[in-house]
C-alpha cells in the first residue's frame, strides 16, 4: 500500500520542485494531512483496526520510500510532525531511518537531529 501511495503521488505531484503552484500547494496540504495522521497513531492518539504488524510495514516502507525517492516533500511536512515520526521509528528500532528523515528535514529539524544522535550514541 504504501508503493501505492508514493507511487500514485510521484504521477500526480511530480516528485521535484517544477510544479504548477496548485499541483505544490495540493501536494503539501495532502502530505502534509497523511503525515500529521501516521504520527497522532504512533503517538498513541487514535486507533488502526489493523494488526500491528502491518501498521509497522506500511509505515516504514512509506516512510523509507519518501526519504529515498521524494526526498523534498519532507520539507512540506511541519517540524513537529517529522519529529513525532522520528520518535515513533525510533521506538521500533528504525534509528536510521528517523535520522534520515529529519535530515531532509531542512534546517528547521537540525536541532531534532542533533537531539537523536545523542539519544542514539547514548
Amino acid at each position: 500500500m504504501a508503493y501505492l501511495v508514493v507511487l500514485s503521488g510521484s504521477f500526480v505531484w511530480g516528485l521535484g520542485t517544477k510544479l504548477p503552484s496548485w499541483a505544490f500547494l495540493r501536494r503539501a496540504h495532502i502530505l502534509r494531512a497523511h503525515l500529521d495522521f501516521v504520527a497522532e497513531v504512533l503517538e498513541g492518539n487514535v486507533s488502526l483496526g489493523c494488526h500491528p504488524a502491518t501498521w509497522k510495514a506500511y509505515v516504514s516502507c512509506l516512510v523509507g520510500l519518501i526519504v529515498s525517492l521524494a526526498p523534498l516533500w519532507i520539507k512540506e511536512v511541519k517540524v513537529e510532525t517529522l519529529k513525532k515520526l522520528s520518535s515513533g521509528l525510533r521506538g521500533w528500532r528504525e534509528c536510521e531511518l528517523a535520522l534520515s528523515l529529519l535530515e531532509r528535514g531542512g534546517a528547521a529539524a537540525m536541532g531534532t537531529v542533533a537531539e537523536l544522535m545523542n539519544v542514539i550514541s547514548s
